[in-house]
């Protein structure tokens, strides 16, 4: 009889797993993390500036005079969204976002597998993101190990390269908001490519110097690293646009409010340029 050979076999097809080719990710929450630091040099990016931050505020050419523009986090609520800070940018998108202020870099590390978003806004150089606090003073998120690193960086340091593809392949994007974090000057490898190289799917980082602020005497200061920022979470998050459509509409925002680009026209971005960030999601 066959009825009850054709159930069995109904059954079996039922019960087949079915492969996707793709790896469940690491952890089950999208975290986005965002680091900001207060510097001992003066410079900031945790919170916003505007004509009451100390040592003088953010002029705008296109505003004729001051203007606030965010950091990672917001210093006080109101202007918001009109000045959209990256954790209230990605807060509005659902991302369960953290905002990390002067931390060191072992938390970074730590942090980082369970990232779906890394958010650096501070200094950089080739190899290294330069996280600070009181106690810990400057610690180091480095590429990999180099026998002259404790010479260079004589303070904790850990290595993204430490940090294995099946612990980090889950990030679709990190943000290296600082300088030369994507020089080839010396050769093709700098702290972006490690990055890249664990799986990331997108990473943004800078050729160059990038100026924080600039003193346009004696009327008071230009901050483009602020202005750059905050454009870039406007495009990305509350207008949707693409990673680099937001880098391009960033940095012609540094052009209308400063007339000068200060470095933040030189940008590089590894991977998937046209990845969109506008919700939680893992890296592919």
């Amino acid at each position: 009889m066959l009825f009850p050979f054709f159930l069995v076999m109904l059954f079996a097809i039922i019960l087949m797993p079915i492969e996707s080719g793709k790896e469940a990710p690491a952890q089950p929450t999208p975290w986005a993390d965002e680091y900001g630091f207060w510097y001992p040099d003066g410079h900031t990016t945790f919170y916003h500036v505007d004509k009451n931050t100390p040592g003088g505020g953010s002029l705008s050419y296109y505003h004729n005079g001051f203007w606030p523009f965010s950091g990672i986090e917001t210093l006080f609520e109101p202007g918001y969204p009109q000045h959209p800070s990256t954790h209230k940018s990605l807060c509005m998108k659902a991302w369960p976002a953290t905002q990390y202020g002067n931390k060191n870099c072992t938390v970074a590390y730590n942090n980082l597998p369970g990232n779906a978003l890394f958010v650096f806004m501070g200094h950089g150089d080739r190899r290294c993101l330069y996280f600070y606090n009181d106690t810990y003073g400057y610690t180091y998120l480095l590429d990999s190990y180099n026998f002259n690193d404790i010479a260079n960086y004589p303070s904790t340091r850990r290595y993204v390269k430490n940090i294995s593809w099946q612990q980090l392949h889950d990030l679709r994007f990190a943000m290296l908001q600082g300088c030369l974090t994507a020089s080839e000057a010396w050769g093709p490898d700098n702290i972006s490519t490690a990055f890249f190289s664990r799986g990331v799917d997108t990473v943004l980082g800078f050729t160059g110097y990038a100026s924080y602020s600039i003193e346009f005497y004696p009327f008071g200061r230009f901050y483009p690293q602020h202005i750059w920022n905050q454009e870039f979470w406007r495009y990305s998050q509350i207008y949707s646009n693409n990673i680099r459509q937001s880098a391009e509409n960033a940095t012609y925002w540094v052009l209308q409010h400063t007339k000068l680009y200060y470095g933040w026209n030189a940008w590089k971005i590894y991977g998937k340029d046209w990845e969109y960030i506008d919700r939680p999601l893992f890296g592919d």
